[in-house]
């Protein structure tokens, strides 16, 4: 059998991407395409960190850019490919907010761990802003680093109508500089925007009113397959919070809520998802181990809303609702080395709410956080990770072999 042999190829429309000699499929970025302002037609360029990028290349996968901000103004409403390696910003990037740069920038390999973008220090690394009905900026596939504290709301990324797929964002910090100003996110600004497969780790929010240590989420948006862990708001006074939501109709999906602590005794903040809204809706959504300064009132560790809020098929050591599942570190695989999908007995799987309806095939579910598929055995699960085994046997009940 002769092995796969995968070599650069550029299409008509000059998007690169790779092909197999062997079987002659082409695999190209997904790219949403538009007219550029000149008229022409969209294209993607390949940038990799390493000796083999340069500004002067054709910016093939064989023949690289080098610079990020570079690449976003050769393709104007196309596609940035970033090959494996570290990148680092010299200042935030602007993505999408007009037709003169590229549309969406994205890991080639489809492994963020291996593409790694740092922000300048005490800045963003990108904003996608929705002016004169543009934005529709996508992002996946990527690590984004912050770099020291930030004073504006989403410090690691700015997005507005866009998607948000498979990445990861660490470090990030939103550091208020102003007494009772609106802002947060320690890692995310997100409004009419998709946020999937994604992971907020170790991000923080700090001031006066620090709104969410990891992401700031408002306007129609949907947060899906999401794990949240070890993000901390640091702040004296209310509404401090993992999570916040000041207007519009905003849904957590098949989300995780794991370690994320709140150093504030304010009442009216939480460890989880905070909402300033009555419309919205958390379903499928796992909280456990977050910390709150109220210390042992376990509500501190969920949900903090207006008691309009759609909350269905949660799981939680406190009862959010009272049908949701009580559960502990031994609902996941893990708890100590950071497995959080279910372990073989949890009480998270098959136990979620069949969300898209009864009719729905398991396939268009999507994937979850592994890009496992979603809806395996009797139901959907709860929180961001798919059980992939058969589903566990009810207490009391044993199988016998003969």
């Amino acid at each position: 059998v002769k092995k796969a042999d995968f070599v650069p190829y550029v299409d008509g429309d000059g998007f690169a991407g790779l092909k197999d000699l062997v079987s002659g499929k082409v695999y190209l970025p997904l790219v949403g395409r538009c007219t550029a302002s000149d008229g022409s037609t969209p294209k993607a360029v390949c940038v990799a960190a390493d000796a083999t990028g340069d500004d002067a290349n054709a910016g093939t996968v064989r023949s690289p850019l080098k610079t990020l901000a570079t690449a976003l103004l050769l393709t104007p409403c196309g596609t940035v490919c970033l090959k494996d390696g570290t990148y680092q910003l010299a200042s935030p990037l602007f993505v999408a907010e007009d037709n003169a740069t590229a549309r969406a920038i994205e890991g080639l390999s489809g492994d963020a761990s291996k593409v790694v973008i740092r922000s300048a220090a005490n800045a963003r690394c990108f904003v996608s802003r929705k002016q004169n009905g543009l934005s529709g900026a996508e992002y996946r596939n990527l690590t984004l680093v912050g770099n020291g504290g930030v004073g504006s709301t989403g410090a690691i990324l700015y997005v507005e109508n866009g998607t948000v797929e498979n990445c990861v964002f660490e470090q990030g910090e939103c550091a208020q500089n102003t007494t009772w100003s609106l802002m947060g996110g320690g890692a995310v600004y997100a409004k009419d925007s998709t946020l999937r497969r994604c992971i907020f780790r170790n991000n923080k929010a700090t001031g006066e009113v620090p709104l969410g240590s990891a992401a700031y989420v408002e306007g129609s948006s949907a947060v899906e397959s999401c794990l949240f862990e070890g993000n901390v708001c640091d702040g004296p006074a209310a509404r401090a919070c993992t999570a916040y939501v000041s207007s519009g109709e905003v849904r957590f999906r098949n989300c995780t809520f794991v370690k994320n602590r709140v150093l504030t005794g304010a009442d009216d903040s939480t460890a989880g998802i905070r909402y300033d809204t009555s419309e919205g809706s958390v379903v499928n959504t796992v909280f456990c181990g977050n910390e709150h300064n109220m210390g042992a009132s376990l509500k501190h560790s969920a949900i903090k809303d207006s008691g309009y809020l759609v909350k269905t098929s949660c799981a939680s050591e406190y009862a959010i609702n009272v049908n949701d599942r009580k559960i502990d570190a031994t609902a996941f695989a893990d708890w100590e080395n950071g497995d959080y999908s279910p372990s073989a007995t949890s009480r998270l799987i098959s136990r979620g709410n069949a969300y898209l309806g009864e009719s729905v095939t398991p396939s268009e579910y999507g994937t979850d956080l592994l890009g496992n598929p979603r809806f395996v055995g009797k139901c959907i699960d709860i929180g961001a990770y798919e059980w992939q085994g058969a589903d566990p046997l009810p207490p009391g009940f044993s199988v016998i072999i003969r």
